[in-house]
């Protein structure tokens, strides 16, 4: 079924004119190879390919949310399935994320995505508040793309413009 939903959903983006699929802030695994094998069939279907990026939210014990799946395993599981890019996204901060883009950049074969929340959310008088200055989260990218060979980095929740230039 879920399968099923995604094939469609990609249907309709192919027709639209997508360039790319984007499958992120995902925290089972399983469903993002339904996902993902989904859009493949609408992929084939359309007689196109389009490039297919896979981002997981993680802990920073890198464990998937929600069920706890490792990293490790989450990459084993969808490097060989036919996506293009796979990483992390949102959740928690690029602060939070060191250990598991190590473990990414050691085993995964696949270009690599890093896509953080400007730091861990906090609530401060009933607002949700990201406490990362643009210098800050762009500092931390800037060593995974040096030390790491991280290929795709960005902002999650929180981030600004002033975030996303000081990355660029």
């Amino acid at each position: 079924e879920i399968m099923e939903n995604f094939r469609h959903q990609v249907l309709g983006l192919i027709d639209g004119g997508v360039d790319a699929l984007l499958y992120e802030t995902q925290q089972d695994i399983l469903e993002l190879k339904a996902a993902v094998m989904g859009g493949q069939q609408a992929m084939e279907e359309k007689h196109v390919h389009l490039p297919i990026i896979a981002q997981v939210t993680v802990d920073q014990f890198s464990k998937m949310q929600i069920f706890n799946t490792d990293i490790h395993a989450a990459l084993v599981t969808m490097q060989g399935i036919g996506i293009d890019v796979f990483g992390i996204n949102c959740s928690i901060g690029p602060d939070l994320m060191v250990r598991t883009v190590e473990t990414l950049a050691r085993f995964s074969k696949l270009p690599i995505s890093v896509i953080p929340n400007a730091g861990l959310p906090v609530s401060e008088d009933g607002k949700t508040v990201f406490k990362f200055a643009p210098e800050d989260l762009a500092d931390y990218l800037d060593e995974f793309v040096e030390k790491y060979g991280i290929n795709m980095v960005g902002g999650c929740c929180g981030t600004t413009p002033a975030h996303i230039n000081a990355i660029a």
